[in-house]
């Protein structure tokens, strides 16, 4: 089972083939703007790009991407060069690109999501983490790791079957969607483990509150079919400490040994890293 949520880049890229075909499409200026015979407008964020072209002295100016917003507030993708004409004139090329640029956010959406849930995967985890590290720098501010692992999730794949299990890993990835806060990123690591990388925390108890609302959210039954079926989960919290380097990936080993660490309990809890050298049990 695959997720096609609205903003799928495999759903914009099947509404961009059967909106439009890529190939030579007919702009014209307007002014210092672009028209065109058919309804919507220039990005506004685009404006600047189509300014600077004219701006240049050269006979013949590379191609910018520039987008097309259409009524329906999809976007069309337009290669545009300008070239100077008879009399100071300005000609437009202009090729429409976008089935090809939806076909690359498609590759980039996969190489960097889980195909299940849609979630951030490993590799773009990694890379996000390493961003707030750095990040945090000019805003003072704390970054944490929460990393969580089911238990008993095995069992529902043994007696209930894979679609079973992936209606509880998305059922669950929903959830942790709607339980983080804004900026935070949550990311399927692999198998049954989830992690929340999350930025701009006054301290401890910021990230706490965090794990323990994925906590409470991972627990509640799951139905499958008539039945409600549950997993515990361990939850480790790590947070990034003064001298923590910034490639993310000692803070990400410090949030899973916290995981391994309160798994060890046999039962569902939290545990926060406190150091490189030890680990503290918060409940």
């Amino acid at each position: 089972m695959t997720r096609t949520d609205v903003g799928d880049p495999m759903v914009a890229a099947t509404r961009a083939s059967a909106m439009t075909g890529d190939g030579p499409i007919f702009l014209r200026l307007e002014g210092d703007t672009l028209a065109a015979p058919f309804d919507g407008a220039l990005h506004p964020d685009d404006h600047l790009a189509v300014e600077a072209l004219l701006s240049l002295d050269a006979d013949v100016r590379d191609p910018v991407l520039v987008r097309w917003l259409t009524p329906g507030a999809d976007e069309r993708y337009f290669e545009v060069a300008i070239l100077r004409g008879r009399e100071g004139l300005a000609i437009v090329h202009s090729w429409e690109v976008t089935a090809h640029i939806r076909q690359q956010q498609v590759l980039e959406h996969l190489a960097l999501h889980d195909p299940l849930t849609g979630l951030a995967n490993r590799v773009l985890f990694k890379e996000r983490v390493r961003g707030e590290l750095r990040r945090r720098i000019r805003t003072d501010r704390d970054v944490a790791v929460v990393y969580a692992d089911l238990d008993g999730f095995k069992e529902i794949n043994d007696t209930w079957g894979h679609a079973a299990g992936d209606v509880v890993l998305t059922t669950l990835a929903d959830r942790l969607r709607e339980c983080v806060r804004p900026g935070d990123v949550v990311a399927r690591l692999g198998g049954d483990e989830f992690a929340i990388c999350c930025p701009d925390l006054s301290g401890a108890e910021d990230a706490t509150a965090v794990a323990h609302r994925l906590v409470d959210d991972a627990t509640k039954p799951v139905p499958i079919g008539s039945t409600l079926v549950r997993v515990s989960v361990a939850v480790g919290v790590a947070l990034a400490e003064p001298d923590e380097p910034s490639d993310g990936g000692q803070l990400i080993a410090r949030a899973d040994l916290a995981m391994y660490a309160a798994k060890g309990e046999g039962q569902t809890r939290v545990v926060l890293a406190a150091s490189t050298e030890a680990d503290r049990e918060v409940g």
